[in-house]
């Protein structure tokens, strides 16, 4: 289908008839440059999220820099990756 994850579960949260707000986040978080950045966003998180979930479970992936540039957040992403190393060791715990 040349499509990903990502796109059909954009189309069908719009299908669905949820925020488009959401439909977007879903449907661009792997590529967020798709839609014009406007800041920080629940793009933004769940692309950077996905992105340091992805590192962590053992396939090193990272956040789109030039987004991050765009935005002007790219000193945030150290801080960001510590904060993700603490949640991701509270939660082997449990």
């Amino acid at each position: 289908f040349e499509t990903s994850h990502a796109e059909i579960g954009g189309y069908l949260l719009g299908i669905w008839g949820l925020p488009d707000v959401t439909v977007l986040t879903v449907a661009c978080h792997h590529r967020p440059l798709q839609i014009p950045p406007e800041g920080f966003s629940p793009l933004t998180a769940i692309h950077v999220a996905n992105a340091l979930l992805e590192t962590r479970a053992g396939r090193p992936t990272k956040p789109d820099s030039e987004y991050l540039s765009f935005l002007g957040l790219t000193d945030h992403l150290r801080s960001w990756e510590i904060l993700a190393d603490h949640a991701w060791e509270r939660s082997k715990r449990r």
